[in-house]
């Protein structure tokens, strides 16, 4: 049987770049001849992309000439380049032609997936698991491939971003990552950059789940898809506390009902901040570090997801049983940084810290406290701390005050950047200057 193709829209694309050149830019960074199916027809839109990232002429000439060291040296190349300068339909419809083209390549791709799947089945070699994740990744890797890639040149690159150094006017557009929404962790870390693994430890009771709502809720309102995994609070109290800071209103208050008059008008307020704000919410407990990543696939996929915050690490489980503790969380990491990679997005994961911290007498934590530490101080690009004085010593000076500790950043500096935390709203503010001479 033949596989999909569609010789006739390959042939009338070619002949739209031959008659027009201009089309040639309708189509690069959709089209790549690895998706024609002719092999004659692929070596010329190889040659036509050559051309065209020269700024050279595309035509019969030119195309001869870099297609002279190929070994098809019984094929035609001129009779055949010359009947597609002559093809009539070859004119308006490129971008159709460029769809058709694609359409069939995706098709031949799904066959050739779909012949590795049933060979994975048929082998049983495999955990379950595993198999149900290489289908995920097979399927989603040729689904990925369908959509445009954006490739440029590293000097033009460069040359864009000195431009936007040296305007002040552009202050805001070198920023590169996902904003947290607070405005001093933004400075030191350049917001949340793709394909990072980003950890946010801390001992129980520091805020870690806070902080992350709060990012959360900053960065969707942002309007960025945020997929947020909670393994141990359910998506009914996310949402009550949620609803808490936007309103602020006492959380505590929320969930014994005993609301007033001044607080249903901040709810309705935090209401219509929270109606369109794309937070997609996963409470299923003891979640498998596979379903994670096939959970989070789909969302990428349906709803495009920007970041990935999963509250906590320690509390997944591996798709096997591994009797270390510490190998299994070892795997867990190294597969929530690939993930990151692999979908090109932050992933933020909440960690505990072991109980070391607590016989100290300055309990800032350090790397090493880190649970099971070895394999997230190396997988994570980013690694922060939360830490609130008032926690160990009530009559603090520093009541109300949080601080995020960087203890790693792959890309930037370490430091600590304090943040204003509202127990009464289980929430956190960025820290006015004024409020503090140590802000910076």
């Amino acid at each position: 049987m033949v596989p999909p193709n569609s010789i006739e829209a390959e042939k009338a694309l070619l002949s739209s770049i031959l008659v027009d050149n201009s089309q040639v830019n309708s189509v690069l960074g959709v089209i790549e001849a690895e998706d024609f199916y002719d092999s004659i027809n692929a070596k010329i839109f190889n040659v036509i992309s050559k051309l065209s990232e020269k700024d050279e002429p595309i035509d019969v000439i030119t195309i001869l000439s870099g297609l002279e060291k190929d070994p098809s040296k019984d094929f035609d190349f001129k009779t055949y380049l010359t009947s597609l300068f002559e093809m009539p339909e070859g004119l308006f419809n490129i971008e159709q032609y460029s769809k058709i083209v694609k359409e069939k390549c995706t098709l031949r791709n799904l066959i050739y997936a779909s012949n590795k799947i049933r060979q994975r089945c048929y082998e049983q070699r495999d955990d379950i698991e595993d198999i149900v994740d290489f289908t995920e990744r097979t399927i989603f890797d040729v689904t990925e491939k369908d959509s445009p890639k954006n490739y440029v040149d590293v000097y033009p690159l460069l040359l864009d971003y000195f431009k936007k150094l040296t305007s002040k006017k552009h202050e805001d557009e070198i920023f590169t990552g996902i904003h947290s929404g607070f405005s001093h962790l933004d400075e030191y870390t350049n917001g949340f950059q793709s394909s990072d693994l980003v950890i946010i430890a801390g001992r129980p009771s520091m805020g870690k789940t806070a902080l992350s709502l709060c990012i959360a809720k900053n960065i969707a309102v942002k309007k960025i898809p945020v997929a947020f995994f909670s393994l141990e609070m359910s998506k009914e109290q996310l949402a009550t506390r949620l609803l808490a800071m936007t309103a602020k209103i006492d959380s505590s208050t929320l969930r014994k009902g005993k609301i007033h008059d001044p607080d249903i008008e901040n709810i309705h307020a935090a209401l219509a901040i929270l109606e369109d704000i794309p937070i997609y919410i996963d409470d299923s407990a003891g979640i498998t570090i596979t379903e994670l990543r096939a959970k989070t696939r789909r969302l990428k996929r349906e709803k495009g997801v920007g970041i990935v915050i999963i509250d906590y690490l320690q509390l997944m489980k591996t798709s096997r049983n591994i009797e270390s503790r510490e190998q299994a969380i070892a795997e867990i990491s190294r597969s929530l940084k690939g993930l990151a990679k692999e979908l090109n997005i932050p992933i933020i994961a909440l960690s505990q810290l072991n109980r070391m911290v607590e016989s100290r007498s300055d309990k800032r934590p350090q790397l090493a406290d880190l649970r099971e530490s070895g394999a997230i101080e190396q997988d994570a690009d980013l690694i922060m701390f939360v830490y609130r004085e008032e926690v160990y010593k009530k009559d603090t000076e520093s009541k109300g005050i949080a601080e995020l500790i960087i203890g790693k950043q792959r890309n930037g500096p370490t430091g600590i950047v304090k943040l204003s935390y509202i127990a009464q709203y289980t929430s956190f503010e960025n820290l006015a200057f004024e409020d503090d001479e140590s802000y910076i």
